[in-house]
């Protein structure tokens, strides 16, 4: 039986992967299936790029209209701020239209394997150009052009602006 799962994009060039998808079945949520799954999805980042700088993921902002899919998307960011991630600072990234969708302007975050408070942006605009083409397949230059002309020069890697809840260290239920 699966109870989670995580796909990974490595671009190894730039010392970097994208989390693309990490889910855990909802019978398994909540009991920190999820924090171990993301652990050992950077275990096996450590295993396959011997000195990355880290792990790229997008997240949906937590402006939606409704309050439940609003507290989904607060949670999710609380969980992945906990395990050390932290927001690319003043990147407009959008997530490419998706079956004729309009792109959803989204948060970009990083685990970082070293230790850095910055990143340059031109590191990062090469950064989403490879997720865009490698992972969404998407070739068009329209949301690159248009996060690249409002990007810093230099992006901070800082812990997002939303309310967080006490977190109670959970052992990880996935033998090592």
């Amino acid at each position: 039986m699966v109870i989670g799962i995580s796909l990974v994009d490595l671009f190894p060039n730039m010392g970097v992967a994208f989390l693309d998808y990490l889910a855990v079945a909802p019978s398994h949520q909540r009991r920190g299936v999820g924090a171990c799954l993301f652990k050992h999805t950077l275990k096996e980042l450590y295993r396959l790029l011997p000195d990355p700088l880290g792990l790229l993921f997008e997240v949906q902002k937590e402006d939606a209209s409704d309050p439940k899919e609003q507290k989904t998307r607060l949670d999710r960011i609380r969980f992945y701020t906990k395990l050390g991630a932290r927001l690319l600072e003043g990147v407009h990234y959008a997530l490419p239209p998706q079956d004729g969708t309009k792109p959803e302007e989204m948060y970009l975050m990083m685990f970082p394997c070293k230790d850095m408070a910055e990143l340059p942006s031109n590191f990062v605009i090469q950064c989403i150009e490879m997720i865009y083409h490698v992972t969404y397949g998407y070739e068009k230059d329209d949301l690159l052009d248009a996060a690249s002309r409002r990007m810093p020069q230099r992006v901070r890697l800082t812990v997002p602006r939303v309310p967080l809840v006490p977190y109670e260290k959970q052992t990880c239920p996935i033998p090592n």
